[in-house]
């Protein structure tokens, strides 16, 4: 940064009030309690779905392998869920951080959608908090696509259908190959 860039930015940058604080604080303690809640009932899903499979083995019932769709189907509903939840909270952090430094410093919830999204997801909510109409926030806000909250986010979507098929399929091999009841 140049002393010219330097003396702008020190000039534009304010400190933010109790308020904002708490609010930037408030954000990231929903975006954090949200993620959690998500992991938490993720791991119940998979450890319903184990036992399911289990019993399913033991008691050689193929069709009990039919419930198991159900789990990766849910967890994959929770995923958009938590995605579209978690974009108030991180357009509010983001709004903040703006309204503090509007020259664009690496802040924390900037930093982090940059590295889960790209830098262009990060400018476009800060364009959208620039807008000085909030419905017009609003309205650009709704149409801004959800962030992806983790790296590879696609493969997990092919893996939760994939597990959905496989037991499917696994089912009726089973009951066919196996003898195993149907139900």
């Amino acid at each position: 940064m140049t002393a010219d860039e330097a003396e702008l930015h020190t000039k534009m940058s304010r400190t933010p009030s109790a308020f904002e604080i708490a609010q930037y604080q408030q954000a990231f303690d929903t975006y954090k309690a949200s993620l959690s809640l998500y992991v938490q009932l993720t791991v119940a899903l998979v450890a319903a779905n184990a036992t399911l499979l289990v019993y399913a083995v033991r008691s050689e019932i193929a069709g009990v392998l039919l419930i198991g769709p159900v789990f990766p189907a849910v967890i994959g509903y929770m995923y958009g869920k938590f995605r579209r939840l978690a974009l108030p909270a991180l357009y509010t952090a983001i709004h903040i951080e703006h309204r503090a430094d509007p020259v664009g410093s690496d802040w924390l919830a900037s930093t982090l959608v940059s590295q889960q999204m790209s830098s262009d997801y990060v400018q476009e909510l800060r364009d959208i908090a620039a807008l000085d109409d909030p419905a017009e926030r609003m309205a650009r806000l709704k149409r801004v696509p959800p962030p992806i909250l983790a790296p590879g986010e696609e493969l997990g979507q092919v893996v939760l259908v994939g597990l959905a098929l496989v037991q499917v399929l696994l089912a009726v091999v089973l009951s066919r190959l196996f003898s195993w009841r149907f139900l």
